[in-house]
């Protein structure tokens, strides 16, 4: 299913304000979910860590399902390494951000460039979700 850009956005925010509200017995400000080591989450077949809102996304889904490692990949990548993705298992979403230029013609025939930005998603899945050689 594809969403919209505010969707995307909505979504994200959703989830870290409940993970936020959920840590009642800490100081607020403070994020109530555990990190699963001194690395950020990683990708498995690229060796890559994830940026952004990205880091905050997988750390919550792990804390969530008690996975013991941070890496993670997409259903693809995981099929590269000869690595099977458990029949049922549910993948987390993470998002990409990328700047689309758009020409545009002014009245006088000038053209104009405009840049903004656009959020793509993809699906992706923990090594604890994985069978095969991960």
């Amino acid at each position: 299913m594809q969403q919209s850009q505010a969707e995307i956005r909505q979504s994200i925010t959703d989830r870290l304000v409940a993970a936020l509200k959920s840590g009642t017995d800490r100081i607020p400000w403070r994020r109530p979910w555990r990190m699963l080591g001194p690395r950020l989450p990683t990708n498995h077949v690229t060796g890559r860590a994830y940026g952004g809102i990205n880091i905050l996304s997988l750390w919550l889904a792990a804390q969530e399902k008690n996975y013991p490692v941070d890496l993670w990949a997409s259903y693809q990548q995981w099929a590269s390494i000869n690595a099977q993705v458990k029949k049922g298992e549910k993948a987390e979403r993470i998002v990409f951000s990328s700047q689309v230029k758009k020409r545009k013609k002014e009245e006088n025939s000038i053209e104009k460039v405009e840049t903004f930005p656009i959020l793509k998603t993809w699906s992706v899945f923990n090594v604890a979700q994985v069978e095969g050689k991960a």
